[in-house]
Parts: structure tokens; C-alpha cells; sequence
């Protein structure tokens, strides 16, 4: 009986390794932060300097992922670098290591993210679609590095992150 559960797995792990190919996004995506929402998937992604930033792609079995917005409407907003103008450039800068996170209580997603090295920048999506339209909602003069959000059985979230200053986590 032993055999025949072991062989049962063995056919089950092989029929799902076969049915695709890595890598399932044939992509340079840095960063990411995997968060799933009721039977859906959702990534975000740092984009460093190129904008718009901080794509959201979305999946329904972690294998065929699709583009669906972006959490950083616009990088120029964050200096005039970003819109090359003779001379200035952003290269290097822009969005770092996010975390995105969907917030039951207030019923819409929450994007927050490293920006340029010294801000941290949260925005929320308009409402339960994160393909709904985003907006800045808090500017914090540190840069929260490697940031990840998690939310607590009572609704409360928190953010760890790296302290480039002290070289420590938070």
C-alpha cells in the first residue's frame, strides 16, 4: 500500500513539473513580493529607474502571469532626472524592493517602496482592483530597504525593513 501512495506521488509531482517551462516569465523581475488574494496571485516587482514603476502582474496558478498596472504611476514626480533632460538622468534610482499587500478592513491594496535611496513612498490603489488607479498616500524621509509587510490576525500591519544607515533590520 506503501508502494502505491509513494508511486501515486511520484506520477502526481512529475505530471506537474512537466506541464511547464522554467522560467514561467521569461523576465529580469528584482524584488519581488508574492501576495495571494482570495484564488488570485499578485507580484510586484522593483523597477529601479524605469517608469512607470512597480509593475503588479496577476496569476491563477503561479505559472501564466499577466501585466495588469502598475503601483508607481509615474517615476517623475520623484525628481526631473527621470524625464531626461540634457545633462541628468536617473539611472540606478527610482523604485527598490517593495512590498504590496491587500488591506481587508479599508477594502484596497497598499504599495509601499524604497525611492531613490531616501524615501519611502506608500501609495493605495482606489479600491479592490489593483488595476484600479493608484495614489501617493505618505512620504517617509528614511529609506525603508527590502521592505516586507505582513498583516496580523487582528487587521494591524507592519512593515520590517532594512536600516541602511545602521546596517540593521527593523
Amino acid at each position: 500500500m506503501r508502494l502505491v501512495s509513494l508511486l501515486a506521488g511520484a506520477l502526481a509531482l512529475f505530471s506537474c513539473a512537466s506541464a511547464f517551462v522554467n522560467p514561467p516569465i521569461y523576465e529580469d523581475l528584482a524584488d519581488v513580493d508574492l501576495r495571494r488574494y482570495n484564488d488570485t496571485y499578485y507580484l510586484s516587482t522593483s523597477t529601479m529607474h524605469f517608469s512607470p514603476g512597480a509593475p503588479i502582474l496577476r496569476s491563477f496558478d503561479l505559472v501564466n502571469w499577466q501585466y495588469i498596472g502598475h503601483s508607481v504611476p509615474q517615476l517623475a514626480q520623484f525628481g526631473t532626472g527621470y524625464t531626461l533632460p540634457p545633462g541628468q538622468n536617473a539611472y540606478i534610482e527610482g523604485v527598490w524592493a517593495s512590498w504590496l499587500i491587500f488591506v481587508p478592513a479599508q477594502n484596497k491594496w497598499f504599495w509601499g517602496g524604497c525611492i531613490n535611496f531616501f524615501q519611502t513612498h506608500i501609495f493605495s490603489s482606489a479600491g479592490p482592483d489593483p488595476t484600479s488607479a493608484w495614489t501617493q498616500i505618505s512620504v517617509i524621509n528614511a529609506c525603508y530597504y527590502d521592505s516586507g509587510a505582513f498583516m496580523d490576525d487582528d487587521g494591524t500591519v507592519y512593515v520590517s525593513f532594512k536600516d541602511l544607515g545602521t546596517n540593521t533590520f527593523q
